[in-house]
């Protein structure tokens, strides 16, 4: 009798543990996700803007930079003149901007580590997850990369705010192209032009070093990807067929993200090989076989 009343007071000992775990299974996740986070300072738009900080020699890797490479134009790609582009604004008498590589922070060598302010906002900010905001990673990344060359303050974006501004971002997009999902980077970039007035450059087949060189000279970078290769353990199984996020920084391990995607992605981490594998444009569905293409945006010169 004492030994089927220890077993079942062992029982009733592990269901109620078991039950205190799930119920606060997603303040641990929380927890075990932050831990994982990359310990590194955040640099704002005004930061990387101003004069180059000396970087100590423990930080810095080197870069070869080929003989005859334009200023601004990162390692591995070719420059191309640049070409008639869109009107930023139809309202407006500005000059068509045409898409252009992004100005950076250029130099011979680059922090091994660095990191971005870029603020942060899940796509769908108040947790409702129908449409239009299950499929609005591509206006998320574009609002955050905004909110960067803003200067506002890093961190998550406040939840209505993000909220009015993704709604107002979705129906100028619906105006424009006169449709919102699956936007392709180029016809990300297209609208973030006609929005924001942002000068914008698709780069293909980039190397890992090319991604690092933007985001070291104060540029986030945009990426398409097939969501489900992502490998996102908070990502609603098997994961979204296209994906849109922001790289904010590096390691020497991996990249740091913003991934819209989750409500845990602010500072998410991926490793390179993860986000390089996963890097696909829309490609009319069939992603898995779309092009490797990062989006950069700019501010207007």
């Amino acid at each position: 009798m004492d030994r089927i009343k220890k077993i079942i007071l062992v029982f009733v000992f592990a269901t109620a543990v078991g039950l205190a775990i799930y119920s606060r299974r997603s303040v641990i996740a929380d927890f075990f996700v932050e831990q994982k986070k990359p310990d590194v300072p955040a640099q704002t738009w005004r930061e990387t803007s101003a004069e180059p900080a000396v970087v100590p020699d423990a930080l810095v890797q080197d870069v070869v930079v080929p003989v005859g490479v334009p200023v601004g134009v990162p390692v591995g790609v070719q420059y191309i003149e640049p070409q008639p582009g869109i009107e930023p604004l139809p309202q407006t008498e500005s000059e068509p901007q045409a898409p252009v590589v992004a100005p950076i922070n250029y130099a011979l060598s680059i922090p091994a580590e660095f990191n971005l302010a870029v603020p942060f906002t899940s796509q769908a900010p108040h947790g409702n997850w129908d449409l239009p905001y299950q499929e609005a990673c591509e206006e998320a990344s574009v609002l955050m990369v905004d909110y960067f060359y803003q200067d506002k303050p890093s961190g998550k974006i406040d939840a209505d705010e993000a909220d009015k501004y993704l709604l107002e971002i979705i129906d100028a997009e619906k105006e424009f192209l006169g449709y919102y999902l699956d936007t392709t980077a180029e016809e990300t970039g297209r609208f973030a032009n006609f929005a924001f007035n942002y000068q914008y450059e698709v780069i293909k087949n980039p190397t890992v070093e090319i991604i690092k060189q933007y985001v070291a000279g104060g540029t986030p970078v945009i990426v398409p990807a097939s969501g489900r290769d992502l490998g996102n353990p908070f990502f609603t199984p098997p994961g979204p067929l296209y994906h849109m996020l922001v790289i904010k920084g590096y390691t020497k391990d991996g990249f740091i993200t913003n991934d819209p995607g989750t409500r845990r992605g602010e500072n998410y981490f991926y490793t390179f090989n993860a986000i390089m594998n996963a890097m696909h444009d829309w490609n009319g569905g069939d992603v898995s076989n779309g092009e490797k293409v990062i989006l950069i945006l700019s501010p207007a010169q």
